[in-house]
Formats: C-alpha cells, structure tokens, sequence
C-alpha cells in the first residue's frame, strides 16, 4: 500500500510559540493546529475567501535581516533576531504561512480591533437574544461575548430588515440576522454549481436576494 505524501512543514511562531504546520495553510488553520481560536465568520476552509467579515485580524512579522548581506538583525535589549511587525492588523484567512513568520493574535491592537469589527457587525441587529431560535447555538452570540466590546456607542437607530423573506420553495431568509458572510452564496455558486443567491443595495442596506 502506497503511503501519502506528507506535507512539506514549516516553522512558525503563533503567540509565542514555535509549531510545524504545512506550507500553504491559512493563519486561521495554522492557529488552530495550535489551539489558538482565531474568531471568523465568512471564512469556511471548503469555500473561497473574500475576507469581508474582518474578525480574523492578528498581528503578523517577519524576521529582520540585513538586505545586503542577509543576515539575521539582532536586538540588542533581547539578544534575539529582530522582528518586523507590520504596523496594521491583516486578516488570518486571507494571509498564508511562511517559514519564519511571527503571529500575534492576543495582543492589544488586536483585541480592540476585533471589538470595533465585531460593534459595526452589532449596529443593525436586533438585541433580543434570549427569545432567538439560535441563542445559546449562535456564533455571533459567542464571538460577541468572548471578543466584543459588551456595549455598543452607537445610538442611531437600527436598520430594520424584513423577518421572513422568501428565497425560493425551500428557503426563507431572516433578514434582520443576517452578517453578510456570503457563505451561502459562494457555497451555491462553488459547490453546488448554481449562480442564484446576491447582494443588492450597499452598505448597512445590503440584502440577499
């Protein structure tokens, strides 16, 4: 019997950490391989990526060397190879691992990052968890305890979309729930082949159609 081939694996630091993952995996799929939750809405590892929800936000780096010589740059205060922190946040789903790469996804520019994404997702949905078919199965509900800011400053008033938009026999929409994740409209256009579902209108007026 004829054994697969094993990934080619690099090394890369999450949180710290150094841990072997297989080159070309995500930061989402690398953290998880180090039990590090990187929070995500649109990204499904069987669909493709758009990157539009922003909560996968993390710190990323790379080892500093000198571009003549290719050197390692050491710091002097710790004695270790210096690294180059981009200055903002990128997203895990759509950043793909390279040998060396640095990953921060507990620090404070994070950790107020994701609480901003995750209140623009709150601005227009309802409040009313507890009489919510999903509540307690809910991932927004979840992400919004776990990396949410616990208050919204924002006191304009909600956008109200439709409760029971019909999408076909089969399927109806509640509309006012919805995150705009775009998972169900890449999975009815890359998996099961037929084109149906969009958006239309912009902004906090964006709807599935």
């Amino acid at each position: 019997m004829i054994q697969p081939a094993k990934p080619d694996l690099i090394t890369v630091n999450i949180d710290g950490k150094q841990i072997a993952v297989p080159k070309g995996i995500n930061v989402i799929e690398a953290a998880r391989l180090a039990n590090v939750d990187v929070p995500h809405y649109c990204y499904h590892s069987k669909l493709a990526v758009v990157g539009n929800c922003r909560m996968c936000l993390i710190e990323m780096g790379t080892p500093a060397v000198d571009p003549a010589t290719k050197a390692p740059i050491m710091d002097a205060a710790t004695g270790k190879q210096k690294i180059n922190w981009i200055p903002r946040p990128q997203i895990g789903c759509g950043t793909n691992v390279s040998s060396g790469l640095h990953i921060k996804t507990t620090s404070t520019l994070i950790k107020e990052a994701r609480e901003g994404v995750m209140e623009f997702l709150l601005i227009n949905h309802p409040l009313d968890c507890p009489i919510c078919d999903q509540a307690g199965e809910c991932k927004l509900q979840e992400q919004a305890t776990n990396y949410g800011r616990g208050y919204s400053r924002f006191i304009e008033q909600k956008n109200v979309k439709p409760k029971r938009t019909s999408l076909g026999p089969r399927v109806t929409l509640d509309d006012e729930r919805c995150v705009l994740c775009t998972r169900c409209i890449r999975f009815t256009r890359d998996i099961a082949g037929e084109d149906v579902l969009g958006f239309v209108d912009r902004g906090s007026y964006s709807t599935l159609t």
